[in-house]
């Protein structure tokens, strides 16, 4: 009879396999990776031209040749100055509508979209 250790690494070894491919399934239904990097490039294309033409309201610092399409980073600015009070605004309507992407640094305050 197998030990209980053997018993629980057999399980955690063919849970990972069960997840992967649960997770490889549903690539596929989506239309494969190629599929998946499109609908990735769109959904960040969308986010930073929205930040892009907003007349500094929004504000990404980062140079465009680096921006991920993963973590999404942003300011919002009055007058050129980040305006904390309408940030905490912005990051209260969010989540009020479930946005569980957004996520705000506690260090810089800096709000991240993650896609």
């Amino acid at each position: 009879m197998p030990s209980k250790m053997f018993i629980y690494l057999w399980i955690i070894y063919y849970f990972r396999i069960y997840i992967a491919n649960k997770i490889f399934d549903w690539i596929k239904r989506q239309g494969g990776l190629k599929a998946i990097d499109e609908q990735s490039n769109k959904k960040s294309s969308l986010v930073y031209k929205t930040i892009d033409e907003s007349n500094g309201f929004y504000c990404n610092f980062v140079d465009k040749k680096y921006r991920s399409r993963v973590n999404i980073p942003m300011r919002i600015m009055k007058n050129g100055v980040p305006d904390e009070k309408l940030e905490a605004s912005f990051i209260k309507e969010a989540m009020e509508l479930n946005m569980i992407e957004l996520k705000v640094s506690e260090r810089t305050k800096i709000i991240f979209f993650s896609l």
